[in-house]
């Protein structure tokens, strides 16, 4: 399934991301850690939008801003995940990065046909799925019915 992201859903998708990154430097600051503010959208299939911030813990135990939107997203009941947006620094309009591989692990297990994107608006960079960024990952198809 290729995602076609219409402009509208791009601009809500990048304010619910920058969103996210706000609050997630409002808990490093709270908390007094210091981890690089990071902010994720989900679309879903029904056109609904979820944010998530990084939650940071002081034995660096935190989750991921993606992991946290997924994880809610499921929680929710919200469905297919069609599409992940990330965003970082202080004010969410700065490149968040791509996901790590434990991150990209779970977006393959939750959310395997979305696309996933980072950068500013004026440089998107991804729009590709967990399995190109993570090739050999494991999958469901590894487990064996033996």
């Amino acid at each position: 399934m290729i995602v076609t992201l219409l402009p509208t859903d791009w601009k809500m998708l990048a304010k619910a991301a920058e969103q996210g990154a706000r609050r997630s430097a409002g808990l490093a600051k709270k908390e007094g850690t210091s981890i690089r503010p990071r902010g994720v959208a989900i679309l879903t299939r029904k056109g609904g939008i979820l944010s998530a911030p990084e939650l940071s813990a002081e034995d660096g135990g935190g989750c991921s801003a993606e992991r946290a939107a997924l994880y809610r997203a499921r929680l929710a009941g919200s469905g297919q995940v069609t599409c992940i947006l990330i965003r970082g620094g202080t004010t969410g309009k700065s490149d968040g990065g791509p996901p790590t591989a434990a991150s990209l692990q779970v977006i393959l297990e939750l959310a395997p046909r979305a696309r996933i994107f980072w950068g500013t608006n004026r440089s998107p960079s991804g729009g590709k799925m967990a399995r190109e960024l993570l090739p050999g990952a494991f999958e469901r198809a590894h487990l064996s019915s033996t």
